[in-house]
């Protein structure tokens, strides 16, 4: 069954935020999200070039920013007249999210954007979480940046997750 937007938003207007420090704490976190990763994608400052591929015309980059690994893949587009103008960017990020997990109870650090960590919420979470039968992983933040040029489209990739491994180029 496939629900229209409208019915998602009947069927789940109860577990809305409405709390307007929450809702404020949110858009700053979001906000600075979208500047980080703009930063991230775009600054080459302490970036080792790990792998160029000249066939698929990417370029795998890793810097170490304390201590979390920070990796980002640019792609070459060389077919921007089907791609729009202009640039956007798609971004996730982990708040200060207290699950309620029984067994971590370690306390969340973002080290690259701050508002995160000033984002508290409490979630229900379900027992598995609770039980800490699940491997808790932080997304410091991650996304897409893309960019129109005369010639191409710039496609970057940047990722921060404590307790993933890199990608192995």
């Amino acid at each position: 069954m496939c629900y229209t937007p409208e019915e998602i938003y009947k069927q789940n207007k109860d577990l809305l935020c409405t709390n307007p420090n929450e809702i404020k704490n949110a858009e700053n976190f979001r906000n600075q999200a979208v500047t980080q990763l703009e930063h991230h994608a775009t600054n080459n400052d302490s970036y080792d070039v790990c792998k160029w591929t000249p066939l698929h015309f990417a370029t795998f980059y890793r810097k170490k920013h304390e201590d979390t690994i920070v990796q980002r893949i640019l792609f070459q587009y060389f077919h921007s007249n089907k791609i729009s103008e202009d640039k956007t960017i798609i971004v996730m990020a982990s708040p200060n999210i207290n699950d309620h997990n029984s067994k971590n109870k370690d306390s969340y650090k973002n080290t690259l954007i701050e508002n995160a960590n000033l984002f508290k919420t409490d979630i229900d979470s379900e027992d598995d979480i609770r039980n800490g039968q699940l491997e808790k992983k932080i997304l410091n933040i991650a996304g897409y940046l893309i960019e129109k040029k005369i010639s191409h489209v710039n496609i970057t990739y940047l990722e921060a997750i404590d307790g993933n491994r890199y990608i192995d180029i």
